[in-house]
């Protein structure tokens, strides 16, 4: 017997308001829900929620950039790399369990499942740190307490002398979107002298960054990334900053073709509001319906 497990991926889309590009982090619940304790105890009451699609059709939210790829793209690295994680992470914890199919797909790949996200969240963590490294250095002039931070940090203000940019004139996790555009994105970085859209990305895997090294290993993601942000800003030069979690060095990509990648972009995002059954470019407010 073939015994088949499917997993639902959680829904990550984040959302923009469609006049102020902030982020939608909680919507108010029309009926608020009480709290209750193990024991039925009533503890509190619920107020808001996540933001989900019918709340965007209702307010016309814009979606994220990063939402509307992820929702869509699955690269053949990034699928290779889970599988190889998640053998990685089962050799580490091998089954001890009565080997039915029904013991395997309740107890153990469920277990697996975890570890592999605790690893994976490790990961991210340390992205998450490099990246607030650099935004308060150059938001605050907080020095990095890390090597890799401090690397970073070099790395940026040597590609900013070489392009003449000014450090002062850096914004960080600067909003860009508009209704027009029908979506939204918050790049890491926006140098505003010279007009440059900057995305950092920090790698783990020290031979993916030996790949990188070599200035023509772009994910594809990456590239609609920065192909979206050449429909919001036409005139901006975009850059992929990737930097190693291991050393902090840091290498600047310049996007080819940008025009070409926005084109492709908006294939994806046209794709996106097929299947979701909403197009923000095209929305109607209740007062105008």
């Amino acid at each position: 017997m073939t015994q088949t497990t499917t997993f639902k991926a959680e829904s990550t889309t984040r959302w923009y308001t469609r006049e102020s590009m902030e982020i939608v982090e909680k919507v108010p619940l029309k009926t608020p829900v009480k709290i209750k304790d193990d024991e039925g105890n009533v503890t509190g009451t619920r107020t808001t929620t996540n933001p989900t699609i019918r709340h965007a059709r209702e307010s016309g939210y814009l979606p994220s950039v990063t939402s509307i790829i992820k929702s869509l793209i699955n690269p053949e690295g990034i699928v290779k790399y889970v599988e190889q994680d998640a053998i990685t992470v089962a050799a580490n914890y091998p089954y001890s369990g009565d080997s039915t199919p029904e013991d395997i797909e309740q107890r153990y790949v469920p277990m697996i499942l975890a570890k592999r996200k605790e690893y994976s969240e490790a990961t991210q963590n340390m992205g998450k740190l490099l990246h607030k490294d650099k935004e308060l250095y150059f938001m605050q002039g907080r020095e990095p307490e890390t090597i890799q931070g401090k690397n970073i940090i070099l790395g940026y203000e040597e590609f900013m002398r070489k392009h003449g940019a000014q450090p002062d004139k850096i914004k960080c996790e600067q909003p860009f979107g508009s209704a027009l555009s029908g979506y939204a994105g918050t790049p890491d970085d926006y140098m505003s002298d010279v007009d440059f859209i900057v995305d950092l990305k920090t790698k783990e895997k020290h031979k993916t960054w030996e790949g990188i090294k070599t200035y023509k290993q772009l994910h594809l993601s990456w590239k609609l990334q920065l192909g979206a942000y050449r429909i919001i800003a036409p005139n901006a030069r975009l850059w992929q900053a990737v930097a190693s979690q291991e050393t902090g060095e840091t290498r600047f990509i310049e996007l080819k073709d940008p025009d070409l990648w926005a084109q492709a972009f908006q294939g994806i995002f046209t794709t996106w509001c097929a299947e979701k059954e909403y197009d923000p470019r095209n929305w109607v407010g209740k007062e105008a319906a």
